[in-house]
Order: C-alpha cells, then structure tokens, then sequence
C-alpha cells in the first residue's frame, strides 16, 4: 500500500464527509441561482404588468376625453 492509500484507509469517514459536503453546497448554489432567476423572471413580469396596466389606463382616459369633446361639439 502507498502512503496515500494508507492515508485514505484510516481518514476514509472524513474525506467521504468532505465530498458530501462539497456537493451538497453545489446543490444549494444550483438552487440559489434558480430561485433567483425565477425571482428576477418574477420581478420583469411585474414591472410589465405595471407598464401594460398604466397604457390601459392613459387610453381609457384619452377615450373618455374625446368622447366629451365629441359631444360638446356635437
């Protein structure tokens, strides 16, 4: 046996919790940056659905104006 063979033999249970605990914080940065992205995809949706909201409103009230200088010149 090598040394690092012997090294690993007696060190087995700490190296086997440093690779799972190296995975395990992959996976948590995989998920981070997931939620993130969903929440800056969350984010654009709303701020579209504010933009959308405010041109529904500017033409209601374009319409309703012209709808009165219509009818005052009639």
């Amino acid at each position: 046996m090598t040394q690092l063979e012997r090294l690993l033999a007696h060190r087995w249970r700490t190296v086997f919790l440093v690779c799972v605990l190296l995975a395990l914080s992959g996976v948590a940065a995989i998920l981070w940056a997931r939620i993130d992205a969903g929440d800056r995809r969350a984010d654009r949706f709303a701020t579209e659905a504010d933009r959308r909201g405010e041109a529904v409103s500017t033409l209601a009230r374009d319409v309703r104006t012209l709808r009165a200088q219509i009818r005052a010149h009639g």
